[in-house]
């Protein structure tokens, strides 16, 4: 039996034999005058109003003292403040990328409008080349928001076909540009290099992310090297990588000859946050993004390090076979004109408003707009049978895009919806078509990418 009962029927014994002796005192009162009997009914009643308070009060002590225990015997160990802390980052940062990825895209998509349709116009070389930079650093910037969607989990970048060996030659030429004159830069890849299918925004960060370790290994100057060959992985250097796969890869290695990672770093090298460097001079985040992107790309990652030779990181990416390698892309054909097709646009940023009317405009369609979604299902009521196609923001003031989209749905609107966002996550893409959306237009967005989408929507 356990404790707390032996506890309780104890109790219950000590309280019997106190009535008993009470009983036996009670009984030489009856002899002594005609009031004893009354006395005796009336203790007997408190007696046993306080037992049986008693013996509650106990079983229910006992009761919850069993809980207590069993609370603490199955509730999980408590984070550590390090653990709390970094959840409370990740969370952070997931925040603000979608933030500025929102905002950005918001003035990135006129940019490339404006400067498609401002190309049509003749004009000085001297204004084409502004042009011309202008629409490079906006398409820059699209791929940086897209990085950073991808870091924070929103986005995967799109990966195409591609030689690793041009992504190097790019961040050669960075490299040249900021690495310390100490530093001897050196590159080598082979000239049959496979294909593999990645988003050359990422594999660049990763190279660059990896040539920054290694000039800060080498503070007082040294050798960097990159390498790309193609290397077969066997069954037994696939086991001893819990990601790798038997088969071909495209092998790049980032070689230097600085200090070495110390064994105590050197397992903790990937965690999140984890940096050796002082306050203000790294973030720890670096080699878990290298991570990342490597894993997304359905490769992995090999380190040897050697204090007295310098650290060998060495990332495989699976080469596309002979039989997956397409032809040269050719170059995208000019979308079609319209018929003067009614589109209806929605979106709360008067820039885009204005852009996408002109764009669809000189590709020979017509265009209503409307600055949020009251408006949108008011003007549609109006024009109903005249749209042919709405183009609808998912994220706007007074009514967003979801429930603009209910609202169109449920008056019987059946021409196609082409949702847009500059936060295309992967959820907010499954509710726009689970709310009636027939096709989706991330931002930001050229021009031959809305026509082309229209004309798509139309074929629909």
């Amino acid at each position: 039996m356990h404790a707390p009962a032996l506890r309780i029927v104890g109790t219950f014994l000590l309280l019997v034999a106190a009535w008993k002796s009470c009983e036996y005192f009670v009984s030489r009162a009856d002899q002594h005058g005609p009031g004893a009997a009354a006395v005796r009914d009336w203790r007997d009643w408190l007696f046993a109003g306080v037992a049986a308070v008693a013996l509650y009060g106990l079983t229910l002590r006992e009761t919850r003292r069993g809980i207590w225990r069993d609370t603490r015997r199955e509730a999980p160990p408590p984070q550590t403040p390090a653990q709390l802390l970094r959840a409370q980052r990740l969370e952070s940062i997931g925040i603000l990328a979608g933030g500025i990825a929102h905002d950005l895209n918001n003035v990135l998509t006129p940019i490339l409008m404006a400067v498609k349709l401002l190309n049509k116009e003749n004009g000085e070389a001297e204004r084409q080349g502004l042009l011309a930079i202008v629409q490079a650093g906006a398409e820059r910037g699209a791929d940086m928001v897209r990085q950073l969607l991808s870091f924070a989990g929103g986005l995967e970048g799109e990966k195409r076909p591609l030689q690793l060996k041009h992504v190097i030659r790019e961040v050669h030429a960075l490299l040249v540009r900021t690495l310390p004159k100490s530093i001897r830069l050196q590159v080598s890849a082979a000239d049959s290099l496979w294909q593999v299918a990645g988003d050359a925004t990422q594999l660049s960060q990763v190279l660059m992310n990896l040539c920054i370790n290694a000039r800060d290994a080498m503070p007082d100057g040294g050798a960097l090297t990159i390498q790309a060959e193609n290397a077969l992985v066997d069954e037994g250097r696939a086991r001893q990588h819990r990601d790798a796969r038997p088969g071909p890869y495209v092998a790049v290695a980032v070689v230097d000859t600085g200090v070495g990672i110390p064994a105590n770093v050197l397992a903790r090298i990937f965690d999140p946050f984890f940096t050796t460097k002082e306050l203000g001079h790294g973030t720890g985040l670096g080699l878990p993004t290298v991570l990342g992107i490597v894993k997304g790309h359905g490769g992995f990652v090999d380190v040897e390090t050697d204090s007295a030779k310098g650290t060998r990181f060495t990332v495989f990416f699976p080469a596309l076979s002979v039989v997956e390698r397409p032809a040269a892309a050719e170059q995208a054909a000019e979308p079609s004109q319209g018929r003067g097709e009614l589109v209806l646009v929605v979106d709360d940023e008067p820039a885009i408003l204005e852009t996408a009317k002109a764009t669809l405009t000189a590709h020979g369609y017509r265009a209503l707009t409307a600055c949020d979604g009251s408006e949108a299902v008011a003007m549609y009521r109006q024009r109903a049978g005249e749209v042919q196609v709405i183009l609808l923001d998912m994220m706007m003031p007074v009514m967003d895009g979801l429930a603009t989209l209910g609202e169109l749905r449920a008056l019987g609107a059946s021409v196609p919806i082409v949702a847009m966002s500059g936060m295309p996550v992967e959820a907010r893409v499954e509710s726009a078509f689970a709310a009636g959306a027939n096709l989706f237009l991330p931002k930001p967005y050229t021009g031959e990418q809305l026509v082309s989408m229209i004309e798509a929507a139309l074929r629909s």
